[in-house]
C-alpha cells in the first residue's frame, strides 16, 4: 500500500508531466501559426503553460520537494519560449 507522500509525488509528477506537455504543445502551435491571430492565441496559451510550470517548480522549491520525484528537475520552460 503506498503512503500519502507517494500518493502526493505520484500526482504532482504526473500533473508536471501534463503540463509541460501542453507548453511544448503550445510552442509548437505558436511556430506553425499561418496568420497573426493564431500567433497571438497560441502565444497566449505558450505564456499560460510557461507561467504555470514556472510556478510549480517554485512552489516545489518553497516547500523543499524532490523536484526529481516531483518531474521537474531536468526542464527549463524558458527553452520553449518563442
Amino acid at each position: 500500500m503506498k503512503n500519502d507522500k507517494d500518493i502526493f509525488y505520484n500526482f504532482f509528477g504526473d500533473f508536471a508531466i501534463l503540463i509541460k506537455e501542453k507548453l511544448i504543445d503550445a510552442n509548437k502551435e505558436t511556430q506553425l501559426a499561418t496568420n497573426q491571430g493564431e500567433r497571438i492565441y497560441a502565444g497566449g496559451k505558450l505564456m499560460a503553460y510557461h507561467d504555470a510550470i514556472c510556478l510549480l517548480k517554485s512552489q516545489a522549491i518553497s516547500f523543499d520537494l524532490d523536484l526529481k520525484k516531483a518531474g521537474l528537475l531536468d526542464f527549463n520552460p524558458d527553452e520553449y519560449l518563442v
